[in-house]
């Protein structure tokens, strides 16, 4: 028997079970939270909307309180690398000042979502020791044994202890393919017809 079941890490890091275990909490805490004002007047106000939405958005997600200190320092820190291009926070805080606050909340969202998704897909895959050569052999067996019409052609002729070289990168393919294919069959799903008039 595999060491590693390779069926139960692809179901762990199937898009639908991220987005029902991560992504979707997220969603509803910006959906939760309203602005008090979309124009902000002062770099004080900026920074204190900011922490509050932070707080909020960690409160609604974890179930805990985060610290203001905690929150400034996060949202410094996302703000300076969204927002890069534009001079970091001070860009962050030129659009809020024209009335784009929203779009700056919704920024701090993204990137809350998208540090725990990453986190997420890194516990699923700490659970493979990096040093067990052995155990990533059978994840690429396996994955050859189930899949391996899916793979694209340079790596289709590689044997399964080179595949194991770069297990991740497998894994990794093979979400990207579920994704794909789970957005081409919703895009030709058919809508539901539209509620008639009472």
């Amino acid at each position: 028997m595999a060491k590693y079941d390779l069926d139960k890490i692809v179901g762990d890091l199937d898009p639908g079970k991220i987005n029902e275990k991560v992504e979707l909490g997220h969603r509803k805490a910006r959906n939760k939270y309203s602005l008090k004002d979309i124009q902000i007047k002062d770099y004080n106000a900026f920074l204190n909307e900011t922490i509050a939405y932070l707080k909020h958005h960690h409160k609604e997600v974890f179930g805990t309180s985060m610290p203001d200190h905690v929150a400034s320092g996060k949202a410094r820190q996302v703000l300076d690398q969204l927002y890069k291009k534009q001079g970091g926070i001070v860009g962050a805080y030129k659009e809020a000042k024209k009335g784009n606050m929203g779009k700056v909340i919704d920024s701090l969202a993204d990137a809350m979502e998208s540090e725990e998704r990453a986190n997420y897909v890194q516990h699923v895959m700490n659970q493979i020791d990096p040093q067990d050569f052995d155990g990533h052999v059978g994840i690429a067996r396996q994955y050859v044994s189930k899949f391996g019409n899916l793979l694209p052609q340079d790596m289709k002729k590689k044997s399964p202890e080179e595949l194991a070289q770069h297990y991740d990168a497998l894994i990794d393919h093979h979400i990207g393919v579920v994704e794909s294919v789970k957005s081409q069959i919703k895009k030709y799903e058919p809508g539901k017809p539209a509620k008639k008039a009472a």
